[in-house]
């Protein structure tokens, strides 16, 4: 073989090694985009799940009667899926109701 034929070995090996680091590379950086996205969506349902349980407690104690309070851990799995579902579709889930439409006799119009 030439030194010719050994250069253009050489520089294809080297361009398909580059190739193959560079959509390694690339799949790497969207794995971590994905992960970071769930690990957002998990910590904006724990946000809204604490929250709504601390609204759920002050009114509560205002009441002064006995309250039933949804475990937080449904709240937080309630946040979840509505986020993850709003952040793939940009809409809310099939199954979300607004709040007029659960508790009509409770909006103020």
């Amino acid at each position: 073989m030439s030194l010719g034929t050994y250069g253009s070995v050489i520089l294809g090996s080297a361009a398909v090694g580059a190739l193959v680091s560079s959509l390694i590379t690339q799949l790497g950086l969207w794995r971590e985009r994905h992960a970071r996205r769930q690990e957002l969506i998990l910590s904006e349902a724990v946000k809204l799940g604490q929250t709504q349980m601390d609204t759920a407690l002050q009114v509560a104690a205002a009441g002064g009667k006995r309250t039933a309070i949804i475990p937080m851990i449904e709240m937080i799995g309630t946040y979840h899926k509505l986020l993850k579902h709003l952040l793939e579709t940009d809409k809310l889930g099939p199954d979300y109701t607004p709040v007029r439409e659960r508790y009509p006799e409770d909006s103020r119009d």
